[in-house]
């Protein structure tokens, strides 16, 4: 599998990204635990940080690609924003 971005896809844990989120250039793509075995991780998992590996699976024989791709995933929190002072910010229109 070639994917559309490079070696780390990064997501947002507000918006709920699965396995299915990540961005391929071709359909059909297994996930695993290791590079070789593993366990094989449903695509509607919800994604964690961390390295997992694609396969490409066949539609037409089933059979997958003999070689994994490692992926780093990141799925970020952001804090909520704070003010650097608090209350009330005030500006001059001349300011832009």
């Amino acid at each position: 599998p070639t994917l559309v971005t490079a070696g780390t896809q990064n997501f947002c844990l507000v918006d709920a990204p699965t396995f299915a989120s990540v961005q391929f250039n071709e359909t059909n793509i297994v996930w695993y635990t290791a590079s070789i075995g593993g366990t094989a991780i449903p695509s509607t998992t919800v994604l964690t940080s961390g390295t997992y590996f694609a396969a490409l699976k066949d539609a037409t024989t089933t059979c997958e690609s003999s070689q994994r791709l490692s992926v780093t995933i990141s799925v970020t929190d952001p804090a909520t924003p704070t003010l650097v002072t608090a209350g009330t910010q005030n500006f001059c229109l001349v300011d832009a």
